[in-house]
């Protein structure tokens, strides 16, 4: 089941948060602050999926604004620079 409640999108599988840029650090941005895919279902393709339903939904909300990301991993095992990599694959503009 998918649920998209204002900016955030939750599934059995994970997570995505996002919001309109609030510091202003990119003028008319929206800023996704969280990707979370749940430790069972990680390296499965699932980020990718959550990730691309949520820059579809944010593109039909906020057209003409910029999508950017912050890179937190949440624990030391996740590669900070393929994480990296992987956001700028998706189009995205990595903080």
């Amino acid at each position: 089941m998918i649920i998209i409640k204002g900016g955030i999108l939750e599934t059995e599988v994970g997570r995505v948060y996002w919001d309109i840029d609030d510091n202003n650090v990119y003028h008319d941005s929206i800023i996704i602050y969280n990707l979370k895919v749940y430790d069972e279902y990680r390296n499965k393709g699932f980020g990718k999926l959550l990730l691309t339903t949520a820059i579809s939904f944010i593109k039909i909300q906020y057209p003409d604004m910029k999508i950017t990301i912050e890179v937190k991993p949440d624990n030391s095992i996740i590669d900070k620079t393929r994480l990296t990599n992987f956001y700028k694959s998706m189009g995205l503009v990595v903080l």
